[in-house]
């Protein structure tokens, strides 16, 4: 049958349209999602797309795999979940491998003004893009820290040192 071959052959309009109605409606926002995180990344690949976070905060999205997950809703659901009934008002978090701080701005929405995020992130890039999306954070006494480390290769005491400086 001509038409419906899969995805690589062939497929008729209708069959395209008809198995997209018939998914569930998470699956087509997914889906909707999906294919335009793919063709902004195609046609404007060094723009950041700015999304809402479902807790408020703001994400720049750029042309990875991360900020599709983000973008999609589809970014670690169950580590997700797990964070936003843990974290407390007043809690001190320590955010260690904070990547773009996805989860340090989840906290700092969390932890409210009596509370306190440190995020550690060694890589510069990760770091630089950690710092862009902790700028959104202005209350009294939320912050986010961008630490780095450095390990000397010989100390006075011969052990490693971190360079905790932002």
């Amino acid at each position: 049958m001509i038409g419906q071959q899969g995805y690589g052959g062939d497929m008729s309009h209708q069959f395209v349209i008809r198995s997209f109605l018939e998914k569930p409606w998470t699956e087509k926002v997914y889906s909707i999602r999906h294919r335009f995180i793919l063709a902004w990344g195609g046609l404007l690949p060094s723009l950041p797309l700015p999304v809402r976070l479902p807790y408020g905060g703001w994400w720049l999205a750029r042309n990875d795999e991360c900020s599709a997950a983000v973008f999609t809703g589809n970014f670690e659901p169950s580590e997700y979940r797990f964070v936003e009934r843990f974290v407390k008002q007043s809690m001190t978090v320590l955010d260690i491998g904070a990547h773009n701080g996805f989860y340090t701005l989840l906290a700092a929405k969390k932890v409210g003004p009596a509370g306190k995020v440190i995020a550690f992130e060694p890589s510069p890039r990760e770091r630089a893009r950690l710092r862009i999306h902790g700028g959104g954070i202005h209350r009294k006494n939320d912050f986010v820290r961008a630490c780095r480390r450095t390990f000397k290769s010989i100390e006075d005491d011969g052990k490693p040192k971190l360079d905790a400086r932002i």
